[in-house]
């Protein structure tokens, strides 16, 4: 089962390029940029995305990869 994952272009525009590269690459993964996902006041706090509406987030991008990994590792 392929999980949504929809990110603010805000919150994604300082990462680095092999964050969107692993979420693009993933094929378990439907990866979506939106100008907003109506989470106002996170994109400036850290790196987040939501996967199938719940809102993972990270201390730093490669901790947000790990969550997002360990979140769908939990629901399949």
């Amino acid at each position: 089962m392929a999980c949504k994952v929809d990110c603010c272009l805000f919150n994604f525009q300082d990462a680095p390029d092999h964050v969107r590269e692993v979420l693009e690459q993933n094929p378990h993964i439907t990866f979506n940029e939106h100008s907003c996902v109506f989470y106002c006041g996170n994109c400036v706090e850290q790196p987040f995305a939501l996967v199938n509406r719940k809102k993972i987030a990270g201390t730093d991008w490669d901790d947000l990869l790990t969550n997002i990994s360990s979140y769908i590792e939990s629901i399949q």
